[in-house]
């Protein structure tokens, strides 16, 4: 059996909603119930660049330039963004690498 855990908020809530009463009855349903509760369903201007970068069919796992990532789709708004936040891309990048490390596993093949 295959878990898709790629569920909108709203239905994380309900599954929330449905085991709350049971909480107390099992170790497993409470820290299912945490764990839950840990979500979140923010999206990091780090996994944004990700995604822009992804759906232009350009590498994801090397940092862009401006000028790269003005010419993805959706790329010019982000760097607007990323100018309004006050967010350098040198410091970005850092934050990227580190954002590539916790959610991906490379393997040489």
């Amino acid at each position: 059996m295959k878990l898709n855990l790629d569920l909108p908020k709203e239905r994380w809530e309900f599954i929330k909603s449905k085991l709350e009463p049971h909480k107390n009855d099992s170790e497993t349903v409470t820290l299912f119930c945490l764990a839950i509760e840990s979500l979140d369903f923010e999206v990091s201007i780090e996994q944004r660049i990700f995604q822009v970068l992804s759906g232009s069919s350009k590498n994801p796992l090397k940092f862009p330039t401006a000028r790269t990532l003005q010419d993805c789709s959706g790329g010019a708004g982000l760097v607007t963004e990323i100018n309004r936040a006050g967010l350098s891309l040198p410091k970005l990048e850092i934050t990227y690498y580190q954002f590539l490390l916790d959610n991906f596993r490379m393997e040489k093949k």
